[in-house]
């Protein structure tokens, strides 16, 4: 029937994943300290080995049932598989936590059970079971996609909308695919009124006044609450700022307990700092990784950009950036856009996300920055004189590799951009002592750019 009903989506199965990425997945959630109930009929699938090495206290709820209640089962009206099948559910349905397979209906009951018994949590999937748009498929294999991009199991919203299902991925049928909190009818929601658990689906408030900032980037709003109007001030200047919540993906709610921030995603502590001027880093750790699977048409890297006299040049290096930036500000006039560089893998233009101390209107979107024209791999060497020389595009790949979020996400999506790039744009490294020579080399090299021939 169901090939019937949704034939450009049968035999979805993915049987290319490997055991190590279902435990990945749980490790997000999961101690390996707890009991961990497995639901399926194919205990025996070497599939399940290493996972069951990983959680030694693990339990084949199918198996179990029939090991220890065999009597109990067999005295109920209908002993058949199906029956079987749904004690595992009403199990699952019990347990701490669950974490399900996506389009499964097994899986759904389970989330449809727990959310009427009122638990207010995220659905979680192990990974994403849906094939590419225009993929051609074979019977129980399709290329393994993330075309439904997920953050630590839980569906990313894409959309704004007035129900949760408006909100993602339009690849997955509302009708069926999933559970939805709309749907669950809790004795409080028939009491008061109110929509099942819709709340469940994104960050809850703290009922305090809430000031909030959306960054944005290519469309996409990364949305930061807190209840200090001082914390989004000092961040208001540092992002490329949204004039409109449209396009909302994530909601960041930051704390402040004494002198100690608390970053919160997703109703999950994502980050702790004990520095103001920590926060926008760890903004950045969780915000990237998910701009960057939603837009794929950018590369990520660690640095900053320059708008030196005439020339556009990214710098990448060790922890002495943050000097070199420093000295920039204070002996130049030049833009620098810092933190994360997003850059154009068409045309290598840098998109403003973080700005950090630069131009305020670099983050409103007034300026843009033209497309670089070198990149330079600062490095910090004890010797007296600055040395700047040019790197062959596979020494290049292997240097950019080091501050490259791609690389570090997605080896082999990285690779083919990073070669891209190395080869289409020169490539520097410069060895130096004292952050303040900085200036004059950049200054040196910039004028060495502009008589380059274009490739």
């Amino acid at each position: 029937p169901m090939d019937e009903l949704a034939p450009h989506l049968m035999h979805v199965t993915v049987l290319d994943r490997q055991p190590w990425e279902a435990i990945d997945a749980l490790d997000q959630h999961f101690s390996r300290d707890d009991r961990l109930l497995i639901c399926t009929d194919e205990r025996d699938d070497p599939f399940f080995d290493e996972i069951k090495r990983a959680w030694p206290d693990h339990i084949f709820i199918d198996h179990y049932i029939l090991d220890y209640y065999l009597d109990e089962f067999l005295s109920l009206p209908t002993h058949d598989s199906l029956a079987l099948a749904f004690l595992s559910q009403l199990v699952a349905a019990q347990s701490k936590d669950f974490m399900g397979s996506m389009t499964s209906t097994f899986t759904a009951m389970i989330q449809r059970l727990r959310g009427s018994a009122g638990k207010q949590e995220l659905f979680k999937f192990l990974w994403n079971e849906l094939p590419d748009p225009g993929t051609h498929v074979e019977r129980g294999r399709h290329p393994i996609s993330e075309c439904v991009p997920l953050e630590k199991g839980v569906m990313i919203q894409e959309f704004e909308g007035p129900y949760t299902w408006n909100r993602y991925s339009q690849l997955l049928n509302p009708a069926w695919m999933r559970e939805w909190p709309e749907s669950f009818l809790t004795q409080q929601a028939i009491s008061s009124g109110q929509r099942g658990l819709e709340g469940a689906e994104s960050p809850r408030g703290s009922g305090r006044e809430t000031h909030s900032l959306v960054a944005q980037f290519e469309g996409l709003g990364i949305r930061i609450q807190s209840s200090s109007a001082e914390i989004i001030d000092t961040l208001i200047d540092s992002f490329s700022v949204a004039g409109d919540a449209g396009g909302v993906i994530a909601d960041i709610e930051i704390q402040q307990l004494g002198t100690n921030f608390r970053l919160r995603a997703k109703d999950q502590i994502i980050s702790k700092v004990t520095e103001a001027s920590a926060i926008p880093g760890a903004l950045l750790q969780y915000a990237v990784p998910i701009l960057s699977r939603m837009r794929k048409n950018c590369s990520w890297f660690d640095g900053a950009v320059i708008d030196c006299e005439g020339s556009t040049i990214m710098i990448v290096g060790d922890a002495g950036l943050g000097q070199i930036l420093t000295t920039l500000r204070e002996q130049t006039r030049w833009l620098t856009v810092e933190g994360a560089v997003a850059l154009r893998d068409d045309s290598f233009e840098p998109v403003p996300f973080y700005v950090g101390a630069s131009s305020a209107n670099i983050a409103s979107g007034q300026q843009a920055l033209a497309p670089i024209t070198a990149v330079v791999r600062a490095r910090r060497l004890l010797q007296n004189r600055p040395r700047v020389f040019a790197l062959s595009p596979s020494a290049a790949v292997a240097e950019m590799s080091q501050s490259s979020w791609d690389f570090r996400l997605n080896r082999e999506k990285a690779m083919p951009r990073l070669c891209k790039l190395a080869t289409q744009v020169p490539v520097y490294q410069l060895d130096y002592c004292h952050a303040g020579d900085i200036p004059d080399v950049l200054m040196e090299l910039s004028e060495h750019i502009s008589v380059l021939p274009k490739s």
